[in-house]
Order: C-alpha cells, then sequence, then structure tokens
C-alpha cells in the first residue's frame, strides 16, 4: 500500500492512462509499462490539504488584503 502505487488495480492504473491522466510508456506499441517514479509523483499530487494549512492559507490571504487596504 501507501505511496508505491499499489492501493491502485491494474485496471485502474489502464483507465488513469487510458484518459491521459498517468503517463505510460509503450517502446514496442504493445505492452505499456509505468515508472515507479511516475506513480510517486501521480499519487503525491493527489495530496488533499489538512484542515490546519487551509486555515493558514486563509490568514495569510486575509492579512496580505489587509495590508493592501
Amino acid at each position: 500500500g501507501g505511496q508505491d502505487g499499489s492501493d491502485y488495480t491494474i485496471n485502474q492504473l489502464y483507465k488513469l492512462s487510458s484518459t491521459r491522466k498517468l503517463p505510460v510508456y509503450s517502446p514496442t506499441g504493445g505492452k505499456i509499462y509505468f515508472l515507479k517514479e511516475d506513480l510517486d509523483e501521480w499519487v503525491v499530487s493527489k495530496r488533499k490539504a489538512t484542515t490546519k494549512s487551509i486555515q493558514a492559507k486563509a490568514i495569510n490571504l486575509l492579512t496580505i488584503n489587509t495590508n493592501r487596504a
């Protein structure tokens, strides 16, 4: 499990690749290959923000906007 892509089934990976949401390699035009680095990068890019980080961002934006006024 975790960030190695193993939480996804082969069918899910194929679907993501067919919709071009996940990069694949097909050097011979037949089998497709996934690079671990690509899977890791894709999984990390789907990170959900925590409530604390959202609040901090909101406070920062309010502070910036208040200083401009």
